[in-house]
């Protein structure tokens, strides 16, 4: 494809693997809100520390990733958040994050 430059749907993209989604263009608002609201909803810390994760993943060699990543989840298992997440899916419930302090 890069060398030829031939054409590819973002359903098949998405098929693929490539993309995470694909909607009609009337449906792109309304799924970019949901999302939008969704991460909104999320455990603050913890979705920070996926983008970071995921930013040092580019430069880190494999064994420097794990232990990185082992010591976040360590460090971030004291957070409020953690424990919410536990209550909510033992009581099977969603999460409140946004009340968490």
């Amino acid at each position: 494809m890069a060398l030829l430059g031939d054409t590819l749907f973002a359903s098949d993209a998405k098929a693929w693997g490539l993309i995470w989604d694909c909607v009609a263009d009337e449906e792109l608002m309304p799924t970019a809100l949901t999302l939008a609201g969704r991460l909104a909803d999320g455990p603050t810390a913890g979705l920070k520390a996926v983008v970071k994760a995921h930013d040092r993943a580019l430069s880190n060699t494999l064994s420097e990733q794990l232990d990185y990543e082992k010591e976040t989840q360590r460090m971030l298992f004291d957070f409020p958040h953690v424990s919410e997440g536990i209550r909510a899916f033992i009581e099977k419930r969603e999460p409140n994050f946004r009340d968490v302090s």
